[in-house]
């Protein structure tokens, strides 16, 4: 789009410039001035640094023209891999200097898309081990017994049930009964 304005721009000016008499050296002077100031123009662009990572090929730091958009940085960074699940951001989002932008995997980005339908909330009868470890004080063991528990009796019946699993007691309870439902 510059280019065409430059452009547009010169072949007015040696029109004008025809029409008024001017000698070739002027218009190749003219030229070459116009030239000069859109390579300054080039090299003023204000930049910005953002910080993108997980699941892109070239995780890091990169500097960016102000006005670049997500999928900008995630080519600058070698594209998503596999496993990277781009749909799970908006694309054409504007950068911001000191942005962080972190690339899900398909299975994180589902994870996140079933808590939000939940209004944040885990269910103990339906979440998966990753989800259910997103618990405080939950870990990879007591969200397996969960799942053993939920197999074994056909499901929780209530919440509270969830302190028959052997390690969840009042304490983890409190900490996560507001974050999960049945």
């Amino acid at each position: 789009m510059k280019k065409k304005r430059t452009l547009f721009c010169i072949v007015s000016m040696l029109n004008v410039m025809l029409l008024l008499g001017c000698q070739k050296e002027e218009l190749v002077e003219l030229q070459q001035k116009e030239e000069v100031r859109d390579e300054v123009n080039e090299d003023q662009k204000e930049m910005i640094f953002i910080h993108i990572y997980g699941h892109v090929n070239k995780p890091g730091v990169y500097e960016m023209t102000l006005g670049s958009r997500i999928f900008e940085a995630i080519e600058e960074a070698g594209g998503a891999t596999e496993d990277g699940n781009t749909n799970a951001l908006n694309l054409a989002k504007l950068l911001e200097d000191g942005e962080q932008i972190y690339i899900p995997s398909f299975q994180e980005a589902e994870m996140q898309q079933n808590k939000e339908q939940n209004d944040g909330k885990v269910s103990i009868n339906h979440g998966t081990k990753e989800e259910l470890m997103t618990l405080t004080g939950i870990g990879e063991a007591k969200a397996e017994s969960i799942i053993a528990y939920r197999e074994e009796n056909g499901g929780f019946h209530t919440v509270e049930e969830l302190k028959n699993i052997p390690g969840i007691k009042d304490g983890v309870y409190n900490k996560i009964e507001d974050s999960i439902k049945l």
